[in-house]
């Protein structure tokens, strides 16, 4: 393109020599003609062509010279005055030309002030470069933000990051080379000595041959972006593993239901690729496949959430039991924009729920066909079951029992004590058993034993409470039976020992009634003295007065004892109750010569008991040592024996009485309580399981303790039993 306008402009300088030459040669004037062939070639073609003009017009004034004296023309000027004035015409065209180039310098200084300007008030970082890269200008915002003079960022290069700068220097060189826009993202040193991310743009400016004038660069700061960025490829980064990582089933689809993405567990468990899979309701099992299909779709209609199991084929072709859960997100403006499904093989649940409904169901028939009154109840004692065999008894149902209804059917002498035994059982998790009488569907009451534990998971936890009814109506006649016949035998036993105790009734009735003679004798003697000693003849009286109401009592406890009367509890001292004893038997006690020894601990709590049965009871133990020892000074020719009595106090709940003796002895001491064992030649073997009876009935304990241990014999036997303190009237 240079080589052209070269060519134009001293083609416009021969042009202009050869037209004044022409017009010199036919109009005359070579001056004039020539003189306008160097201005106009200077003014067009600048001083060169203006200078090659002047040459021309030197040459052409020489050809017309020379024509004219060929031609003998008279016009033509003299040589010497021509080239005085070509060299005048050549001074004002170097004038002119002098001038246009200072008004060129001006106008382009200005214009480049005018450009720093414009670009020193952009609001961004913005530099100039040359056309071949070397920086130019550089805008204040710049210069402050990477700390730098002009100076310096001649060496921009130093600025780039080490790791960038070849990537950078080479994206410049090749947008030098093509004239290509440069846009390119590099960290760079700024101020403070940080490195920070920016983005450079480069524009080149082209004139109108497309030649580079000038490189326009704008910086920018895109650090933080770069920051956010990288934040969210990490964020993007981290979720995608979670999503990976998750031990379930992954999808998103479009807000038209349209798979977009499955992780790996849901192509592993497929065994199909995402295109593939893109029609996974195809998958799912053909039973649940209708179900699946209307719930799914009905959820991209409408928006609700999707919960749901069904079935769907492995890629081993195994059907596997899948629970899903979708929900839509939606965005701001309210539009829902994706779906986010959730699948988790429930397989192995769906299977042991089977197996344990299956448990139950099996459970539930045994319950239903045992032969017995099944129930349960929850950790806070509420009836949560009952079997069919309570319902069809009770003539009721399950609702009537719960909620505490079970306690109508209760008997009401029973209601109170079997629920406050509930009530504690429930309360410690104590095991729970008590008796009592139920209505049936007839409206009679029966006896039953209610027993009940309370279950316990691994860790120790309460579950629910487990309950059997069992029908004990027939034994609880046949104990009535027995109670019955108890009661006849032990009034059979207190006339057989009648005989054994008249001796005693003797000796006890004598021993006040001579007393009662001898103070009346004395009572006598005392009035029939002069004066009479009427002090001494009182003392007597009362004395008679005594020792009647001694025999009185005596006799009212024989009669008692021998009076067939319904057992009366009362508040009494069990000491008193064994001196009364010991005296009704003082007689054969002293006979036989045997000790007696009374250890009774003063301060006893009073018991609540019947004394008639109290006293038969402590007459039979007392009775049977006296036999033992009789029967061992029999066997070994010794004499006499030993018996004791001690009375003492259990903690705080009860009273022990201890009866002790020297005789022969027991080799079996718990086989002695049964109905009609006996040691005794003419035993009936029921005293002592009377006795029994009488101590558990006032709700004590009765026992026998060999002297000298379980398997010796010969040296004696201590009866041991119980009675509880009356706690209404205890200190």
């Amino acid at each position: 393109m240079s080589g052209m306008a070269e060519f134009r402009r001293y083609g416009l300088a021969l042009l202009s020599c050869c037209a004044a030459l022409a017009l010199s040669l036919v109009l005359g004037e070579p001056l004039v003609w020539f003189t306008l062939a160097v201005l106009a070639s200077t003014l067009y073609g600048g001083i060169g062509a203006g200078i090659g003009a002047g040459i021309g017009a030197g040459i052409g004034a020489g050809i017309g010279a020379f024509a004219a004296s060929v031609c003998a023309l008279a016009f033509l000027v003299p040589m010497p005055h021509i080239l005085v004035f070509v060299a005048a015409a050549l001074v004002v065209v170097v004038l002119v030309e002098a001038k246009q180039r200072a008004e060129a310098r001006a106008r382009k200084t200005e214009e480049l002030f005018n450009t720093r300007l414009t670009v020193d008030s952009i609001p961004g970082m913005v530099g100039t470069l040359t056309p071949d890269g070397q920086p130019e200008f550089q805008n204040t915002r710049l210069l402050e933000y990477l700390g730098r003079t002009s100076e310096q960022m001649k060496d921009w290069p130093a600025i780039i990051h080490p790791m960038d700068s070849d990537r950078v220097v080479q994206a410049w060189l090749q947008s030098t080379a093509t004239a290509a826009p440069l846009d390119v993202e590099h960290r760079g040193i700024v101020a403070d000595g940080s490195y920070r991310w920016f983005s450079n743009r480069g524009l080149p400016m082209l004139d109108r041959s497309g030649k580079i004038l000038r490189w326009f660069h704008l910086v920018t700061d895109v650090d933080d972006r770069k920051r956010a960025e990288e934040a969210l490829r990490a964020s993007e980064l981290n979720l995608r593993l979670i999503v990976e990582c998750i031990p379930g089933i992954v999808l998103t689809l479009t807000a038209a239901g349209t798979l977009e993405f499955a992780n790996g567990q849901a192509l592993a468990f497929f065994g199909k690729s995402l295109e593939e899979l893109k029609e996974w309701l195809q998958y799912v099992h053909p039973e649940d496949h209708a179900r699946v299909a209307a719930l799914y779709r009905s959820a991209i209609d409408t928006g609700r959430n999707l919960d749901f199991e069904c079935r769907m084929v492995r890629a081993d072709s195994v059907n596997r039991w899948l629970h899903c859960r979708g929900l839509p997100y939606t965005a701001a403006d309210g539009e829902r924009t994706r779906w986010y499904l959730l699948l988790t093989d429930i397989d192995e649940r769906k299977r042991a729920e089977d197996s344990l409904r299956a448990s139950e169901n099996d459970l539930a028939l045994i319950i239903e066909t045992i032969p017995g009154l099944v129930w349960c109840a929850s950790p806070d004692g509420s009836i949560t079951y009952v079997n069919r065999r309570i319902l069809t008894h009770m003539g009721t149902t399950l609702e009537a029992v719960k909620n505490g209804g079970w306690a109508d059917f209760l008997h009401p002498e029973d209601r109170d004590r079997v629920v406050e035994a509930w009530l504690h059982s429930v309360a410690t998790g104590e095991s729970y058993g008590v008796q009592a009488r139920f209505r049936k569907s007839s409206g009679d009451y029966v006896w039953f034993q209610t027993l009940s534990q309370l279950g316990c998971d691994d860790e120790g936890h309460r579950t629910r409470w487990f309950g059997l009814l069992v029908d004990i109506n027939d034994m609880k006649l046949v104990e009535e039976v027995l109670r019955n016949t108890q009661s006849k035998l032990a009034r059979a036993t207190q006339v057989a020992t009648g005989s054994e105790l008249s001796a005693s009734i003797a000796h006890e009735m004598n021993q006040p009634l001579a007393a009662v003679v001898a103070n009346g004798h004395a009572c006598l003697r005392w009035l029939s003295a002069q004066p009479p000693n009427i002090a001494k003849a009182l003392e007597s009286a009362d004395r008679i007065i005594r020792d009647a109401k001694g025999a009185g009592e005596v006799a009212s406890r024989i009669r008692a004892l021998f009076k067939r009367a319904a057992p009366a509890k009362v508040v009494l001292d069990l000491n008193d109750a064994v001196g009364e004893v010991v005296r009704l038997l003082q007689a054969e006690i002293t006979k036989k010569h045997i000790q007696m020894e009374l250890e009774l601990t003063e301060g006893l709590s009073a018991v609540t008991a019947d004394r008639i049965q109290l006293q038969q009871l402590l007459f039979n133990l007392l009775q049977n040592g006296i036999e033992a020892i009789d029967q061992a000074g029999d066997q070994v020719g010794r004499s006499p024996g030993h018996l004791s009595v001690r009375t003492r106090r259990d903690g705080s709940s009860a009273i022990v009485v201890e009866i002790a003796d020297s005789g022969i002895g027991l080799a079996n001491p718990s086989q002695i309580f049964d109905a009609f064992f006996t040691t005794k030649e003419n035993g009936m073997g029921m005293g002592l399981a009377i006795c029994r009876s009488i101590v558990e009935s006032h709700g004590g304990r009765l026992w026998a303790e060999s002297n000298s241990g379980p398997e010796a014999s010969g040296s004696g036997t201590t009866f041991f039993f119980t009675l509880p303190i009356d706690t209404e009237v205890a200190p």
